[in-house]
């Protein structure tokens, strides 16, 4: 499992990856292994946690 705080996620359009930026870290994951990603909301700590699974991995994206 990989631990991001404050990350950007985005994709364009006909694009084949997801790119999670935090910091100088650059993260690209191909949109065709990606098999869920599940928001889970903390409001009594404001974060936000996005789950994303892949093949046999779970990456956490944690944003406050």
């Amino acid at each position: 499992a990989l631990s991001f705080q404050n990350p950007r996620m985005h994709t364009r359009r006909n694009s084949t990856d997801l790119q999670i930026m935090a910091g100088s870290t650059l993260l690209t994951i191909p949109l065709n292994s990606i098999l869920a990603i599940e928001k889970l909301t903390f409001p009594d700590i404001k974060t936000v946690e996005y789950e994303i699974t892949t093949d046999g991995n779970t990456i956490t994206i944690d944003t406050f």
